[in-house]
């Protein structure tokens, strides 16, 4: 974890350097998720419905590497620190909650790309999710509790977008996913 945090510490301090084989630096930026449940469960009894379940945004910051294979070519390592945001109501007898949920987790893509016209970029590639931690808020009570033994520790999912080189910053537009449940909800 000391390795891991080193090696973040440093990207993010780090000005962005570009070459012909290789460019890295810092990355920052956006993102909206949204946790998709079980559509109803039942606990002591109770049965229970989410009755909408809605994306809100989140924080993403880490570094990157890009490896350039000729001019068309490259593969991009990152190291992200991903705090994700979603919300649900929950329902049952008589009774509406909206629940916000968040999620800390540090994400490692490992994208493979091509660049075309010398400026734009597409790419994908698996991501691996390492959860730190995760909490629950009942917006009704101001009740908050952690659900990190809910999450799996680490879960495998994708990522693929498009990107745009523009002197020595690149702006990217992504859409991710997960390959397996992330919980036991």
């Amino acid at each position: 974890m000391k390795k891991l945090l080193f090696l973040l510490t440093a990207a993010l301090i780090t000005i962005s350097v570009n070459a012909q084989t290789f460019a890295f630096g810092p990355k920052a930026g956006l993102n909206y998720s949204k946790l998709v449940f079980n559509e109803t469960f039942t606990s002591e009894g109770v049965d229970f419905t989410y009755a909408t379940q809605q994306a809100e945004p989140g924080i993403t910051a880490g570094g990157f590497l890009r490896l350039n294979f000729g001019e068309k070519i490259h593969i991009q390592p990152e190291v992200m620190f991903t705090r994700t945001n979603s919300a649900t109501t929950l329902s049952s007898i008589g009774a509406n909650d909206i629940y916000n949920i968040g999620v800390n987790k540090v994400d490692i893509p490992m994208l493979i790309g091509t660049k075309f016209l010398k400026v734009f970029r597409v790419q994908g590639g698996p991501v691996l999710s390492q959860v730190l931690n995760a909490e629950i808020l009942n917006t009704n009570t101001n009740i908050k509790n952690n659900i990190t033994d809910f999450y799996q520790e680490s879960y495998w999912g994708y990522t693929v977008g498009a990107g745009l080189d523009v002197w020595k910053l690149t702006f990217d537009l992504r859409y991710g996913n997960n390959l397996q449940a992330i919980g036991s909800f």
